[in-house]
């Protein structure tokens, strides 16, 4: 009998292990949110004014969010014993370093305590619209982390006309690398964070982070959670018509979709292991497995809504309803989670070369 209620015991702590480890590898969930320029006079496209900015942070304190520092973001992995569902937790990032950080970004940051991360290129310090050593040495003693965003900001997915593999390889990472050393120099605070040129990224790029032990930052839209890829992790981009108040809420409220497994494949069947399509695939083929029931909708770029075929209550096939643009662009899919006024959200980056092989034209 002693025996049996020891099986017994055993047999449900094995249970309630299993089903914590289950709840755990859910609970984490944070945002990140990115910016360019923080002005009125600067392109709209990669720009947001002071005062919708302003308006973004205010809305953030006001709901609570917890605003963390490039450390608590970086150890955010090893935490799977937290239920971060129940908080909001948010890191704020700026790509490439524009003066208007400094001069109408950090007053309203610092105001409130904020800490920032603010990713540069070395080469162009101190040049048309670009923040200078000094004045990023200025940014650092006001709260920000400075990080790496490659030398000289090229498309690193492309190889130059005549570059075989390794040549390629072997330039990236130097791009990589120098920017790194540079910034470790410089700054006496720093972070193993990388943001990709563009968002752009690929399988390779990928290992040679991970390799260097650095976290990296794409530019497709989502909720960063324990399952997520932490060498291209999805960030929030607000800019020309993103970002407006009526739709920064949802975004920044999002969760991480609890997935078990996805697989991309081209319209032949292929495997796909990169964002940038073959000439023979222009409608990718996503297959997710979640963890539970949901209800999906996806929508492309261009396109609006977009097909979602149920396998089972897990399994589900999304498909664009026509080819994707030239260029960047991607899937977005949102499911309601069961926390009020939250959602959940995944983004599936993809890039399409003109019909010639060439590649396309940069905004």
């Amino acid at each position: 009998m002693k025996t049996f209620f020891k099986n017994r015991a055993l047999a449900l702590f094995n249970t309630l292990t299993l089903l914590a480890a289950l709840n755990s590898a859910k609970s984490f969930a944070a945002v990140v949110i990115q910016y360019h320029h923080v002005s009125e006079q600067t392109p709209k496209i990669t720009s947001i004014t002071p005062k919708l900015f302003s308006e973004q942070i205010e809305l953030l304190i006001k709901d609570n969010f917890e605003f963390l520092n490039a450390t608590q973001f970086a150890s955010l992995n090893k935490q799977h014993d937290l239920d971060h569902t129940q908080t909001k937790q948010i890191l704020v990032t700026f790509d490439d370093g524009y003066e208007s950080v400094l001069s109408n970004a950090a007053p309203i940051l610092n105001a409130h305590n904020i800490p920032f991360v603010v990713f540069i290129n070395p080469s162009l310090l101190g040049k048309n619209g670009y923040l200078s050593l000094s004045q990023l040495r200025d940014l650092q003693n006001q709260g920000a982390i400075i990080a790496n965003h490659t030398m000289t900001h090229p498309h690193l997915i492309r190889t130059l006309d005549g570059e075989n593999q390794q040549q390629w390889q072997k330039r990236v990472t130097k791009e990589i690398t120098e920017a790194q050393e540079f910034i470790e120099k410089n700054f006496d605070k720093t972070a193993p964070f990388f943001a990709y040129p563009y968002g752009e990224f690929n399988s390779a790029l990928k290992k040679i982070l991970k390799e260097k032990g650095l976290i990296g930052f794409s530019q497709h839209s989502g909720a960063v959670g324990a399952d997520s890829d932490w060498q291209a992790l999805p960030r929030f981009a607000f800019g020309g018509d993103y970002g407006q108040i009526d739709t920064f809420a949802d975004k920044v409220n999002s969760l991480p979709l609890p997935l078990e497994s996805i697989s991309i494949y081209g319209e032949t069947g292929a495997h796909l292991l990169d964002p940038l399509l073959p000439h023979t695939s222009s409608t990718p083929i996503v297959k997710l497995k979640s963890s539970h029931s949901i209800q999906l909708s996806c929508y492309a770029s261009g396109q609006g809504k977009i097909n979602v075929t149920k396998q089972s209550d897990q399994s589900l096939v999304v498909q664009a309803n026509s080819p994707l643009p030239i260029g960047r662009s991607r899937y977005n899919c949102t499911a309601p989670s069961d926390i009020t006024g939250r959602y959940y959200w995944v983004s599936f980056p993809f890039y399409r070369k003109n019909e010639n092989g060439s590649w396309y034209l940069e905004y």
